[in-house]
């Protein structure tokens, strides 16, 4: 028995996939969490050009991007590139059969590290990295800012509200930018956020007890305690 998991870009309304499929108990809509988890224990991952390919074809899974309208200039490149394009729903269910059958040999995907910083490599190292060099350049750059600069940057918000109006357009509204956000990112917990300050010591042999506390939803203080761990 083949079961799929339907999940929506976090831009559109779940409930539209849910109506679709909610006669078919093989089907189900999920959006929630991560979709590494999913990722992991799926036989093959169909997508037209997500970077949800990307990721599952660097663990190596089977990856159809399903293209039945063909690839517009509009489609983005690398996800297509380390996939199998399929332009039928035959096509697709053919691979599927092929993998099934262990026929399915995963793609040289070697030419993807020219477009990822941190495949096979230590992204914290790298973000870690990227803060220590940036951070005396930034504060420099903040004090540098003039009253005039900040005058400007408030009025052009203005200018742009007013030209989006007199032009039909509406702006995204704080709610729906809101609701996007929470499912691009729907929280931090505080055990989380723990592992990873400990494994920034550890790569910083930072000797240090931190304490954290939640203060509100994504709201953390971060207090050195002591010296010595």
């Amino acid at each position: 028995m083949i079961n799929i998991v339907v999940r929506p870009h976090p831009t559109e309304n779940e409930d539209t996939y849910i109506k679709l499929f909610k006669t078919n108990p093989k089907i189900m809509v999920n959006k929630e969490g991560s979709v590494r988890e999913w990722i992991v224990n799926a036989k093959m991952i169909i997508h037209h050009d997500c970077t949800t390919g990307i990721e599952s074809a660097i663990i190596g899974k089977p990856v159809v991007s399903y293209c039945p309208l063909g690839i517009s200039k509009f489609t983005v490149n690398l996800p297509i590139k380390v996939s199998k394009v399929c332009a039928s729903s035959k096509e697709v269910i053919d691979y599927y059969n092929k993998v099934v059958n262990g026929k399915f040999k995963p793609k040289n995907i070697k030419f993807i590290k020219k477009n990822l910083k941190n495949y096979k490599e230590s992204a914290t190292q790298n973000i870690i990295k990227l803060i220590k060099e940036s951070q005396s350049k930034w504060f420099k750059e903040k004090k540098k800012m003039s009253l005039i600069k900040n005058f400007t940057i408030f009025y052009r918000e203005i200018i742009f509200y007013y030209l989006y109006k007199f032009r039909g357009e509406k702006k995204i509204s704080q709610s729906t930018l809101t609701n996007y956000l929470n499912s691009k990112f729907p929280g931090l917990s505080e055990q989380e956020l723990k592992e990873r300050i400990f494994y920034f010591c550890e790569i910083l042999n930072v000797e240090s007890v931190i304490q954290v506390k939640k203060i509100t939803k994504d709201l953390f203080s971060i207090e050195k305690l002591t010296n010595k761990l």
